[in-house]
């Protein structure tokens, strides 16, 4: 059964040191010197923790890769993100749902470094957010927020100036 289950390698500069670990086993974890020796030593680390669980009659945790989904969320937000996001999909005349689709894919390859799986990590194997990586949660919590992003893109940046809108020297 350990074989369904996703494994996880990334170089940890603080270990110096490779780092595997499974998604669906939080506590499941090995570190090599190469990335088949922590693949191999999480194999044994994960047979014996899986072993141990039914042992205590603990039921194991199903694979995500096995798991039927029919790609439907249920998502609460508030009901001025609520309305900004079914402005922005009539602006760009697409369904709410696609735009949604967008953003959250968007999201997610932002979220794992732009290459899927494994992405940025921070100490201790857990996925972390660049310094970025909260950037569009942070302009759309609220209006206030995306209004004051907006008007910075028209902003001057450093000596040369030019924010990434048309017009230099910020607001006119």
């Amino acid at each position: 059964m350990s074989q369904s289950y996703r494994m996880i390698v990334t170089y940890s500069e603080a270990k110096q040191a490779f780092v595997a670990e499974v998604p669906e086993l939080p506590s499941c974890e090995a570190t090599g010197a190469t990335r088949a020796e922590a693949l191999a030593k999480l194999e044994e680390e994960m047979k014996a923790q899986l072993e141990n669980m039914e042992a205590q009659g603990v039921e194991l945790p199903q694979p995500i890769d096995r798991l039927e989904l029919d790609g439907s969320l249920a998502l609460k937000v508030s009901p001025a993100l609520h309305r900004d996001l079914v402005f922005l999909a009539k602006a760009e005349s697409v369904e709410l749902d696609v735009l949604l689709a967008e953003l959250l894919t968007r999201g997610v390859k932002e979220r794992w470094g732009g290459r899927g799986y494994g992405g940025p990590r921070r100490e201790g194997g857990r996925p972390r957010r660049e310094e970025g990586g909260a950037r569009y949660h942070n302009i759309m919590d609220n209006r206030e927020n995306f209004i004051e992003y907006v008007r910075s893109l028209d902003t001057p940046r450093g000596p040369g100036g030019g924010g990434q809108g048309g017009r230099r020297g910020g607001r006119r």
